[in-house]
């Protein structure tokens, strides 16, 4: 197996590792802390059950890929989760519940 580095001096290889490094990883860098502030850590964990949603639909749009009923339903479970976790409780709820921590 050949691994020498070739070209190497090309501007496309440059543009590339730039995208990559700054606008790819740099900047979601920056969006996940600024996520992690504004919505907290749990919130903020809940980010990274997009990503394989995200590659089956772009696997299925570009590439052709077949999409199945188990693939269907494991998008609608991560879904169904976010769903879930971001369910804000309702108002008598939470009242019942500061009634509750006062009396104690």
């Amino acid at each position: 197996m050949d691994l020498r580095i070739q070209n190497i001096s090309l501007p496309i290889i440059w543009l590339a590792l730039v995208w990559l490094g700054v606008l790819g990883s740099g900047l979601a860098l920056i969006l996940w802390y600024y996520l992690l502030h504004e919505i907290g850590p749990t919130r903020n964990s809940l980010v990274s059950y997009v990503f394989p949603l995200g590659g089956v639909i772009l696997g299925v749009i570009f590439l052709r890929e077949e999409l199945t009923w188990q693939l269907s339903l494991g998008a609608l479970l991560i879904v169904a989760s976010i769903v879930v976790a971001n369910w804000k409780q309702r108002k008598w709820f939470t009242t019942e519940t500061r009634e509750t921590k006062e009396m104690t």
